[in-house]
């Protein structure tokens, strides 16, 4: 009886030892070890890369081509986000893809290879780094006083046409023209964009959203670009400049 549970117990422990696996980590090395894995990660507002690696069990996978899948959650519900072909060599028993995150937000990944079955799976929670965020923020300039943003349907020759505060998702398909008026040269090769929400009941605009970034030339006078939202809400942009600089900031109502 004694010899019995001993097997059980080492196969069990067996088992657990060599599990297939999805770690998040900063690195590996040559064997396919993780280094510095973790299910929660802080990126940049413009997204940062972390490895994706996946274990089979210490066995080959069955095909050479897998396909990683990210689900992200949204409302409730894991939702089709991203997907990826991964070749691997024969007799490999793991792999790691170089995955950039560039939205915050909790994530479903998992495996499947060319027979469409599901080798493995996990999730991940990808956050802003708060730090970034707080100290851009913090930072303000009187050479931008009197910047501001215009909404609009489109830009014609340097003007904003048919401006507004509140847009319909069914009117544009979602999409407006920000455009952003200086007054006088950016003095930037480069802005970036934070959007944020004000979630229900709320009287801020605490939800964050993405961070976009633009390149430009510093003398121009105005900027603009598009931007198309996926549900309705009330939305802020902060503008800042290569030096993290707020330029200005614009609110906008977005409906059904």
């Amino acid at each position: 009886m004694i010899k019995r549970l001993l097997i059980i117990l080492l196969i069990f422990a067996s088992t657990i030892s060599f599990s297939q696996e999805i770690y998040f980590c900063n690195s590996h090395t040559e064997k396919g070890d993780p280094i510095d894995a973790r299910n929660v990660w802080s990126i940049k507002p413009w997204g940062s890369l972390v490895y994706v690696l996946v274990n089979n069990e210490n066995k080959p996978f069955e095909t050479h081509l897998n396909y990683l899948f990210l689900d992200r959650l949204i409302d409730g519900e894991y939702r089709p986000f991203d997907s990826k072909a991964v070749n691997v060599k024969d007799d490999a028993t793991w792999f790691a893809y170089n995955y950039k995150f560039t939205e915050p937000g909790k994530y479903k990944v998992y495996v499947v290879n060319q027979n469409k079955q599901e080798i493995v799976a996990s999730t991940v929670t990808i956050q802003v780094e708060s730090d970034y965020l707080q100290n851009r923020q913090s930072k303000n300039s009187l050479y931008y006083d009197g910047t501001k943003i215009k909404f609009c349907e489109r830009v014609i020759a340097g003007k904003p046409i048919n401006t507004f505060r509140k847009m319909s998702l069914s009117k544009l398909d979602g999409t407006v023209h920000v455009f952003i008026d200086t007054k006088s040269s950016i003095q930037s090769s480069i802005f970036v964009v934070d959007i944020w929400e004000k979630p229900t009941r709320s009287i801020e605009y605490d939800k964050f959203i993405e961070s976009k970034k633009y390149a430009l030339t510093p003398s121009w006078d105005y900027v603009f670009f598009k931007y198309t939202f996926s549900k309705p809400g009330q939305y802020k942009f902060n503008i800042y400049n290569e030096n993290e600089v707020l330029i200005t900031a614009g609110y906008l109502e977005v409906v059904e």
